[in-house]
């Protein structure tokens, strides 16, 4: 796999080589990824930003992407945690998907602010989804700070046996 993902790199020249891989010895979903990745970040730069980004998606603009990239850069600079959601151009069953709160406003002009997020639905509740007009599909790729995704990942952790005080 890193061998594919260096040929891809080779236009980069001398940047290229700089670049470093974490392996995962075992695969165990996004979050540990996301989470053992933001770890070495930290480690290297205390106040780095992280973009997570599928090795799958094709992105026919690059401009365009290049400019939401910007806002969400943006955005995480005030510690949003920030995903990127695709229209939905067909109830899918195959997606998950990103509700937005429609009445909330942000800082940043541009973003929009997440209700939840949907698991893969059933077809009714796709289409649902669809008319009315509020969800997104979750494109899996997402911005943010390394020290609050750390931080959110420690809230929502289930706690290690040596975290647990002994009465």
């Amino acid at each position: 796999m890193a061998q594919d993902i260096r040929f891809h790199l080779e236009p980069f020249g001398e940047l290229a080589k700089k670049i470093r891989f974490i392996k995962e010895p075992i695969g165990r979903n996004t979050a540990p990824a996301i989470g053992l990745a933001a770890i070495y970040l930290k480690d290297i730069s205390p106040e780095s930003l992280m973009a997570v980004m599928p090795s799958d998606h094709a992105i026919p603009d690059a401009d365009a992407y290049l400019m939401d990239l910007r806002l969400a850069i943006q955005g995480a600079l005030k510690d949003y945690l920030v995903t990127f959601g695709i229209k939905p151009t067909h109830p899918e069953t195959g997606y998950g998907y990103i509700k937005v709160d429609k009445a909330s406003k942000v800082e940043t002009e541009g973003l929009l602010k997440v209700d939840r997020f949907v698991e893969k639905p059933d077809l009714q509740t796709a289409r649902s989804y669809l008319s009315d007009g509020g969800y997104y599909w979750n494109s899996g790729i997402f911005v943010w700070k390394t020290s609050k995704i750390l931080s959110e990942i420690q809230k929502t952790s289930p706690r290690s046996p040596s975290d647990v005080e002994r009465n």
